[in-house]
């Protein structure tokens, strides 16, 4: 799963990415649920799909901060990952 967005092959890491996701949300560790779905935005960002992955970042933070998880360090990366998505959805003038 890891490595395709590095080897330029960013949809192919989102299909893997989603299927975690998918996984994931079954189990009882919330944490690795929020980690995947920021995992599946950052793909998703890499692949130039601005409008996906910014709804998975949404979700990936909001279940980070619904787990209690929101100090993490994984939480602030993905923060920024959707800083960077949101500014170049919407450029300031």
């Amino acid at each position: 799963m890891a490595g395709f967005e590095e080897r330029g092959l960013p949809e192919k890491g989102a299909e893997y990415h989603r299927q975690a996701v998918e996984l994931r949300e079954t189990l009882p560790d919330k944490g690795e649920y929020a980690f995947s779905l920021g995992n599946l935005g950052v793909a998703l960002l890499s692949a130039g799909k601005l409008k996906d992955a910014e709804k998975y970042l949404k979700k990936c933070l909001s279940s980070y901060g619904q787990a209690g998880l929101d100090s993490r360090p994984e939480y602030a990366a993905f923060a920024r990952n959707l800083e960077i998505c949101e500014e170049t959805l919407s450029p300031k003038q």
